[in-house]
């Protein structure tokens, strides 16, 4: 892995470590703790079931012990980005944003219904305490 064919993004927002974008921008590597590893795991997993996110390449430890995840990028700018550039304090989103939300919603809700997750009690209260609105 070489670090000079690596531009510094941010630091992460959910866990420690930091993202950096390759010089040709088709790449995102992202660093962290050993959580890392568990993520890219399962990103490899929902990647695998056709959900809109991005493939992971490559993952290892770096010499000093830091993990790494080298994953394609699907744009040079998030989605939640390009919208919030495109208002220019209107209210009203492009047709190219709000058509490339719908392709990716569309993409979201067919794997999905693809691969049904029964819940089990208390599966709800779980996801509304961990995730529903951090």
């Amino acid at each position: 892995m070489n670090e000079k064919n690596w531009r510094f993004v941010k630091k992460r927002t959910a866990a420690d470590g930091a993202v950096y974008v390759s010089a040709d921008k088709t790449r995102y590597r992202r660093t962290g703790g050993a959580e890392l590893q568990a993520e890219a795991e399962f990103q490899r997993r929902i990647a695998d079931l056709n959900y809109p996110v991005p493939h992971v390449l490559e993952e290892g430890v770096t010499d000093d012990g830091h993990s790494y995840v080298v994953e394609e990028s699907l744009d040079d700018q998030t989605l939640h980005d390009r919208a919030v550039a495109s208002l220019d304090g209107s209210r009203t989103l492009p047709d190219d944003v709000a058509d490339t939300a719908a392709q990716v919603a569309a993409r979201l809700l067919h794997a999905q219904a693809a691969h049904l997750v029964h819940p089990t009690p208390g599966t709800l209260r779980q996801w509304l305490d961990s995730a529903g609105f951090t």
